[in-house]
């Protein structure tokens, strides 16, 4: 199994990083706060020690705690369809805390709409967003330009 986790240096442990590999994708996510690994005594201090918890329970299920700073809650409004084969829906997500990074790229296509080009694994973005997602509205207002989604995407963090 990959493990694929990258831990700060803090104690306790704060996940830096998940990489493609890593078969803790969907379940920790970028900024966690590794807590214990199966109720261990001693806390996971470090990525070897987390990485060497985990790899000791092959073959079985892990209990890993953590804590989650954020806590979000989503809408979504299925649109009609634009053509045949295309899904379009509104997504509205309520965050109540962000200290995470977006990790997303995005870009403007030749009929100037704000597409999501990359989203990063493990980001905030990784739970709700794909590559190829248009951007509309942040915060109910609209988005002309990759510069004014920038703007207001920072003006709420």
């Amino acid at each position: 199994m990959a493990v694929g986790v990258v831990l700060s240096q803090t104690t306790p442990p704060r996940i830096m990083q998940l990489l493609p590999c890593s078969a803790m994708l969907g379940k920790l996510f970028v900024n966690d706060v590794i807590i214990a690994v199966d109720d261990k005594v001693r806390p996971v201090k470090n990525t070897p020690m987390f990485i060497e918890a985990v790899r000791a329970a092959t073959g079985r299920k892990i209990k890993i705690k953590y804590r989650r700073k954020e806590w979000y809650s989503s809408h979504v409004k299925m649109l009609p369809m634009p053509r045949p084969g295309w899904e379009s829906f509104e997504l509205d997500l309520y965050w109540r805390e962000v200290d995470a990074p977006l990790g997303i790229l995005i870009h403007e296509d030749s009929y100037g709409r704000i597409v999501i080009s990359m989203v990063q694994n493990g980001s905030v973005a990784s739970k709700m967003l794909r590559p190829g997602d248009i951007l509309v509205k942040i915060n109910n207002k609209p988005i002309s330009n990759k510069y004014v989604a920038k703007q207001v995407s920072l003006s709420i963090l």
